[in-house]
């Protein structure tokens, strides 16, 4: 007798740790938990459903825990479902058994999902006025996240999160702006932080990416954004650089602007979507630049490169590049270089100051007539050689007008021949000229030799000094 029951004790044990063995390896299939996993989304909106289609427990001995997985259930709301890949739902056995806060922590991995379908979730959730707008520029696109939550067993109020996914093929409307189309990245999300890394978007023609973005709500509500932001070479429209950044200006032609930028950003948002203590650090890099018929028709950049800062409501700009006269486009221009420095300040004049020059290039003296707006009818369209080396320094004001301007220039010209309307009169050989130009003042100081009645100079009249 004491045998059968010893039997029927090791048999019953040995039964039910082959149950306990199966449980913690494979799992069973059941629908004990169907209403548990329905009860808790409802929590979060009653009107929030749960299609569940199989689901599996698994004993975690180590843990003292239980596993509930499903696979491919679905949110549902309204008109939109939320597709999901897989469900992990970790209990505590004796909490469980209790009907205590049981839940240690949630894993929903999801498959690629309409991201208007996940943001009317949220919204349904938790409305909130301005993120709804923000939400409602959002025109298509494509998510796909996996949401990993641990909770305090003793506070279910008390929890931690993170949020993985990325985001693809998205459109954004920017009102008043056209909009930012092919939006690709990749995210992480935890408490009081969101990091976007390996963005790309196209912006018209414009092709962006960034390597990082980090977001970061601090304790007094502000979300302070730092980043870069960077664009492969593209022909860019100077208006549409403009618009961007707010900036007035009519110096710069039509013609589209090839260039590259590398920026790095940072900036404050408050609570009423102001934004505060915006700094920036930006490298372009340009082929041309071409001006405004209005101001010049001489000049045009090459091969040119900007450094630019913004901070505390100052901007601060150096720009260094080859130039090309108007119609010499494929002649040399290393030697022709510019500098120039601009300094800008709130309700304060913008303040530019520089240096150009250009070794001996065979030129119509004119130019610089014309650059200076003085007149040019005493000498002749023949071109010369010519050398400048210029310094300048001026502002402009609100309403784009020229202020305090100084202009001291430079040249060396191997001969200068006057108009025929000065009666072959004068003609001069090596000039070395100064000129200054002060708020409209010219002063003017002019070394050269120089022969009278007599086209072919010669050597002879060297000792002739003007």
């Amino acid at each position: 007798m004491r045998s059968k029951v010893l039997i029927t004790s090791l048999s019953i044990l040995t039964i039910f740790l082959i149950f306990i063995v199966y449980l913690s390896i494979y799992g069973i299939k059941t629908d004990n938990f169907n209403t548990f996993i329905n009860n808790k989304v409802k929590e979060y909106n009653p009107n929030l459903k749960i299609k569940l289609d199989e689901v599996f427990i698994k004993l975690n001995l180590s843990e003292k825990s239980v596993n509930i997985n499903t696979k491919n259930p679905s949110f549902v709301l309204e008109n939109s479902t939320i597709k999901i890949s897989n469900i992990d739902i970790n209990l505590n056995i004796f909490k469980f058994i209790q009907k205590e806060n049981s839940i240690k922590n949630i894993r929903i991995q999801s498959l690629d999902n309409s991201i208007k379908s996940v943001t009317l979730l949220l919204n349904s959730i938790n409305y909130d006025l301005s993120r709804y707008i923000f939400f409602s520029q959002i025109k298509s696109g494509l998510i796909n996240f996996e949401i990993e939550t641990q909770f305090d067993l003793n506070n279910e109020n008390e929890f931690n999160y993170k949020v993985l996914g990325f985001i693809k093929e998205t459109k954004f409307n920017l009102i008043g702006y056209n909009s930012l189309d092919k939006i690709n990245f990749d995210f992480e999300i935890k408490k009081n932080f969101i990091e976007i890394k390996n963005l790309s978007f196209n912006y018209q023609n414009l092709k962006l990416s960034s390597t990082k973005l980090n977001i970061i709500k601090e304790k007094n509500g502000d979300y302070y954004i730092k980043g870069d932001i960077e664009n492969d070479k593209a022909a860019i429209d100077p208006s549409l650089l403009v618009n961007l950044a707010n900036f007035k200006q009519d110096y710069l032609s039509d013609k589209e602007i090839l260039l590259k930028t590398k920026n790095s950003f940072s900036f404050q948002l408050n609570p009423k979507n102001k934004i505060q203590n915006f700094e920036l650090d930006s490298i372009i890099n340009f082929d041309e630049i071409h001006f405004n018929n209005k101001y010049q028709n001489i000049i045009f950049l090459q091969n040119g490169k900007i450094n630019a800062k913004y901070k505390k409501n100052k901007l601060f700009a150096d720009l260094k590049s080859n130039f090309s006269f108007i119609g010499q486009k494929d002649l040399e221009n290393e030697n022709n270089i510019l500098k120039l420095t601009l300094k800008k300040e709130k309700n304060k004049n913008t303040k530019i100051d520089g240096n150009i020059s250009n070794k001996k290039e065979l030129l119509d003296p004119k130019i610089y007539l014309n650059l200076l707006k003085l007149d040019n009818d005493f000498i002749s369209d023949d071109k010369i050689n010519i050398a400048t080396d210029s310094e300048f320094s001026f502002e402009i004001d609100k309403n784009n007008k020229l202020k305090e301007y100084l202009v001291n220039s430079n040249l060396v010209l191997d001969k200068l021949t006057p108009n025929k309307s000065f009666n072959n009169l004068l003609y001069l050989k090596n000039l070395k000229t100064n000129l200054t130009l002060k708020n409209g003042n010219l002063k003017i100081d002019l070394n050269s030799n120089y022969s009278f009645f007599n086209q072919k100079y010669n050597n002879a009249d060297d000792n002739n000094l003007f």
